[in-house]
């Protein structure tokens, strides 16, 4: 909103205010812009002071306007000539004068002076307003010291870093004068402000400032904002600077550690924040390079991307350039000095010298070898002295290794070597053996790698030869193959490796040397030499038919060009044959069931290689799990009564063998012991018990009852015995089978006495040499099916949605019975008690029942769950001796039932006109127009109170049903959405004239009260709400934990009450207190039926009231 548009809001604020004051004249205060329109109110009083003869505005003593109506004038005078207009509007209590444009100028107080044709008093006819007038800028500009005016949104510049500028900034037009500020970007700088005002209110604002530019101000706009009340906004006039500044930063990338040899080095000279840019020049060490790399030009961006070729996207606008040198490092390059010296306009321009950046080149490379002398031959124990020649960089060594023949030497033993390491790496050989011979080479590492040497240092060294016996065939040989054997003297080490002569040894005695040559012969009388043993290879030595006095340690010795060298080693001949005859021992002498037996195999002679593994016959079965010289069978059975053989074995074969037979005995044990229960049926007529016990040798069985033998002469009892083999499915021993029976024919009535025949039977062994006798009890019982049944209650009364008390059932059985509660074909528990954990509804309800059986029989019992629960209601209506009937019929459990009628919200007055019959109350309806409306069916029994139902009884004797809060399926839920929208709109319209009647009817009523000393008795108390809770709520034992167990009828009409109701209010259930005191008080006055019926009309007026 403008300045104006707010001036005049408040003007509207003072004039109202001064309006209700009612003062005679009136002092506002407005604001308008210059060129803008302002608008001058004068308010008229037409109403209160008559018709307006003429408006006059004055500006100080001058007319500037005039208006009336009546002489048909409206014009400006003055200055306002062309710019002023005047219109009367809200109903010509308002006459606003338009001046259009607004001058500075137009500045004044001005009066508004209002002629009635009718003075009177108290009508304002003289108004003041004071209009103040204001003016934006005309323009804003920055000029340079010597009064040049810079483009606004312009660079000025380059200035070097360090040069103080000044600029002025100057504003014109404005009232009040500008107010003018400084910016670098958005920071606030500090100028020197001043103005000069004309006569008019406008003037000219003038600031100056002075800036001394640094690298900070690198892209700078400099801005100079004008501001003024009249502008929404600031005028802004603005140049950016261009400062050119030294390199901000230099550096060489690209090296920071050393390289190595043949690694390309690139070196990244960049010169960063300069403006202008940089040039890049290289040295190395004071030397100019011959060949400078190529320089790029870029600016770095805020985001650090990499612009080329000088395309300028950064906002301060310096410079990065950057050069690159590039060069394949050897080792020649180690040491030398690059130098990236760089410089732009600025430096050169203050004299000042280039930046420099220096960086020191290492080249890092792998050691270079060699090693002499090249060839070397000596003999056994003579030093050898090789020298490992090295250049490397870095040059401190971290390991130097010798080898001989690519095997790694370990020089740790200095008896035999010294140096070969990083402080020296010349390697001396002390007292050389044939070890020594080889070629050697020297393997140096620094930090870098390892190189080794390509030339090798050859050493070759005389040595005795060193030998080992070999044989053929290199196994063991069996004795009764009778096959020869070759033994060999190999040569394991030796320099020259020719064998001249080889001595043989047996057991450590010189057995033969070879070749011979000591034998000789003469011919014709000359002597020659016997060639058999001495034209051979001495290497080889035959043995022939090689039996058991062969075998032996063989070892040789052979000589060579440096002489007879070391005893070899002895390698042994091996000549097998197989073990003697067996024998066989065992433990205990003698074996009984299930215990252990230990069996052994003893040899006198065990043969070569001793016997390890023998093998085992039980009869003529070879026992495959079994090959050592020891057996030991746990548990001994049956099988194990054999003959046992074996014989043992060896590499060359097996020997003889041994064979002995086993007896086993067994100590009386039970095969088939009495079951410790054994229950038969009362009417059995066939009745015995058997045991079968094992025992080698036979034994002997008796029968005991309760501990005592039996007397079998008294012929009760029969016993027979049986004796069995063997049965080697079973691995069962000889044993007796001994059964005891009943002779029922001797006991009274051919059938066992369940009270009297429950005994203990024992079946009882004799001992034999090898156990004790053994027994069996069993505890005889007569059995019987279950009888006797019981239920702990025969009928169980449980309230809807209650849990019901657990029913217990008991019957006498042996063996003892087991239970299964039924309903119906459902099996609800299999269990003695029936516990049942939910909360029953109705169709819980009937008979469980509960069947106790065993294996001999079943028998069952029954229970009755009677599931009470509060009456459910339904109203119908009937025709009855030509009278229409309502008939309130109740489903409930118990059955005895009380009913209550309910007419509208109070009891139905006339008990006499119902009907009680069993489950159905019968209730005669009236004809009398005010008994035509809802009635309300209630019954109870010892359960509770049903939830009410309901029936409108219409005009005509119709009806129409309306279901209580526990009834489903109501009329409002049967309607259609068209049906309930129409009964919505009548209820509605009904309701609404309803209402309407009974406010005049209040209205009357009061009118008619006023003279009344007391009031009606409707007023003493509250009337109750019409729905079922509240009806519920004032019921007498409403709030008890247990409903009462009959429906409440007061036993005597002889108790004083203070309340003379009592009788209409409690005989058939609780009533409407207000309803029966009504009732009570008709009744007294003697009230007809015509003042009932008024009455009645007159009630629901008084109880809108009440409510």
């Amino acid at each position: 909103m403008s300045i104006s548009g707010h001036l005049q809001l408040f003007f509207g604020f003072i004039f109202i205010g001064t309006l209700a004051q009612g003062s005679p004249t009136i002092t506002s205060e407005i604001s308008g812009l210059a060129k803008d329109k302002v608008i001058l109110p004068c308010q008229l009083s037409q109403e209160t002071c008559g018709q307006i003869h003429s408006i006059k505005w004055h500006r100080g003593f001058r007319r500037v306007y005039i208006f009336s109506e009546i002489g048909s004038i409206s014009k400006a005078e003055d200055d306002l000539i062309g710019r002023a207009n005047l219109r009367l509007e809200t109903n010509n209590s308002l006459a606003l004068l338009e001046i259009n444009p607004l001058m500075t100028a137009d500045e004044d107080l001005y009066k508004c002076e209002v002629t009635y044709l009718e003075a009177k008093e108290h009508c304002a006819r003289l108004q003041y307003i004071r209009l103040n007038t204001f003016a934006s800028p005309e323009y804003v500009r920055i000029e340079n010291m010597s009064g040049t005016e810079t483009t606004n949104a312009s660079v000025i510049g380059p200035f070097n870093e360090g040069t103080v500028i000044t600029l002025v900034c100057n504003s014109k037009g404005g009232k009040p004068v500008a107010k003018l500020d400084w910016f670098n970007n958005s920071l606030p700088l500090q100028g020197q402000y001043s103005n000069a005002t004309e006569q008019d209110g406008t003037g000219i604002g003038t600031s100056q400032l002075q800036i001394e530019l640094t690298r900070g101000d690198l892209g700078t706009k400099l801005e100079c904002r004008a501001s003024t009340p009249t502008l929404k906004s600031p005028m802004v006039a603005w140049v950016k600077v261009d400062v050119y500044v030294r390199p901000a930063s230099w550096e060489v990338s690209g090296y920071d550690s050393p390289v190595l040899e043949g690694t390309i080095v690139t070196l990244l000279c960049r010169v960063k924040g300069a403006r202008p840019a940089a040039n890049i020049t290289w040295y190395n060490g004071t030397r100019p390079l011959s060949h400078q790399p190529h320089s790029n030009l870029a600016v770095q961006s805020a985001e650090g991307e990499l612009n080329i070729e000088g395309e300028i996207i950064e906002a301060d606008g310096t410079y990065e350039t950057q050069s690159r040198l590039s060069f394949t490092a050897t080792r020649y390059d180690n040491g030398i000095i690059l130098d990236c010296q760089t410089s732009n306009r600025v430096l050169e321009s203050m004299g000042e010298l280039p930046y420099r950046s220096l960086t020191r080149i290492q080249v890092n490379y792998k050691p270079v070898v060699t090693v002499s002398p090249t060839n070397l031959t000596i003999n056994e124990t003579t030093d050898i002295y090789l020298r490992c020649q090295v250049d490397a960089n870095p040059p401190e060594l971290i390991s130097v290794r010798w080898y001989q023949n690519g095997q790694l030497l370990e020089l740790s033993d200095i008896s035999h070597y010294e140096g070969g390491t990083p402080s020296d790496p010349t390697l001396l050989i002390k007292n050389s053996s044939r070890e020594d011979l080889g070629n050697y080479t020297c393997v140096v590492q620094n930090s870098i790698g390892e190189t080794t040497s390509e030339v090798k240092a050859s050493v070759n060294v005389l040595y005795k030869a060193t030998v080992r016996v070999s044989m053929d065939p290199p196994i063991p040989v069996r004795e009764q193959d009778q096959r020869n054997v070759t033994l060999s003297c190999d040569l394991e080490s030796g320099n020259p490796e020719l064998i001249t002569s080889v001595r043989w040894y047996l057991d450590g005695d010189l057995l033969k040397e070879l070749p011979d040559c000591s034998h000789n012969t003469t011919v014709d009388g000359d002597t020659q030499l016997f060639n058999e043993l001495c034209d051979i290879d001495p290497t080889k030595l035959m043995l022939q038919d090689v039996g058991r006095s062969f075998q032996g340690n063989y070892q040789c010795r052979a000589k060579n060009g440096a002489g007879w060298g070391e005893l070899s080693l002895s390698a042994k001949l091996h000549v097998y044959y197989p073990p003697g005859p067996a024998r066989i021992e065992f433990e205990p002498l003698i074996a009984v069931k299930g215990q252990m037996l230990n069996l052994r195999c003893d040899l006198d002679e065990p043969g070569r290689p001793p016997a390890k593994a023998y093998r085992w016959w039980r009869g003529s079965h070879v026992q495959m799990d079994q090959s050592t010289s020891n057996w030991t069978i746990f548990p001994v059975s049956l099988e194990h009564r054999a003959n046992f053989s074996c014989e043992a074995i060896n590499e060359a074969g097996h020997g003889p063998s041994s064979s002995v037979p086993i007896d086993v005995f067994v100590p009386p044990t039970f095969i088939t012991p009495l079951m410790p229960y054994h229950g038969v049926p009362w009417n059995a007529t066939e009745v015995k018990i058997t045991c079968q016990v094992e025992c080698y040798p036979l034994c002997e069985i008796y029968w005991l009852k309760n501990g005592v033998p039996i007397n079998f002469q008294e012929h009760f009892f029969t016993i027979k015995n049986t004796k069995l083999r063997p049965d080697p499915d079973k691995n069962d021993f000889e044993s007796i089978v001994s059964t005891l029976g009943w002779n029922m024919t001797a006991w009274p009535n051919g059938k066992l006495n369940r009270a009297v025949d429950n005994d203990n039977y024992t079946c009882q062994s004799s001992p034999n040499d090898h156990g004790s006798g053994v027994f069996s009890t069993t505890h005889f019982r007569v059995e019987y099916p279950p009888e006797k049944i019981n239920v702990s209650a025969r009928v169980v009364n449980v309230k809807e949605d209650d849990y019901p008390d657990v029913v217990t059932c008991s019957a006498n059985a042996l063996p003892e019975a087991t239970y299964t509660w039924k309903y119906g074909n459902e099996i609800v528990s299999e269990k003695n008690m029936l516990f049942l954990n939910y909360t029953l509804k109705r169709n819980h309800g009937g008979d469980y029942e509960c069947v106790a059986q065993n294996l001999h029989g079943q028998i069952s019992s029954r229970t009755t769950i009677n599931v009470q629960y509060v009456p459910e209601c339904t109203i119908s209506i009937e025709e009855l001796n030509d009278e229409r009937v309502l008939v309130c019929t109740a489903k409930a459990n118990p059955g005895l039932v009380d009913f209550h009628w309910w007419f509208g919200n109070s009891s139905y007055p006339f008990p006499e006109n119902i009907q009680k019959k069993g489950l159905k109350s019968e209730l005669q309806l009236s004809r009398l127009p005010e008994y035509f409306g809802t009635y309300r069916c209630f019954a109870n029994n010892t359960i509770g109170m049903s939830n009410f139902c309901e029936r409108y009884v219409s005009v005509d004797l119709g009806f129409m049903e309306i279901s209580g809060p526990s009834q489903e399926g109501s009329w409002i839920g049967k309607m259609s959405d068209n049906t309930l929208v129409i009964v919505g709109v009548v209820a509605v319209a009904v309701i609404i004239l309803f209402a309407i009647v009974c406010i005049i009817i209040i209205l009357v009523c009061r009118k008619r009260r006023m003279g009344e000393k007391h009031p009606s008795p409707a007023h003493r108390k509250g009337d109750l709400s019409d729905d079922g809770k509240a009806f519920y709520e004032n019921l007498p034992f409403h709030g008890l934990q247990s409903p009462q167990s009959k429906p409440y009828h007061p036993t005597t009409l002889e108790l004083e009450y203070a309340d003379k109701d009592y009788r209409q209010l409690y005989s058939y259930g609780p009533m409407n207190y207000k309803e029966a005191s009504l009732q009570a008080a008709r009744e007294n006055n003697n009230v007809n039926p015509s003042q009932r019926r008024i009455t009645s009309i007159t009630t629901p007026a008084i109880e809108s009231e009440l409510l």
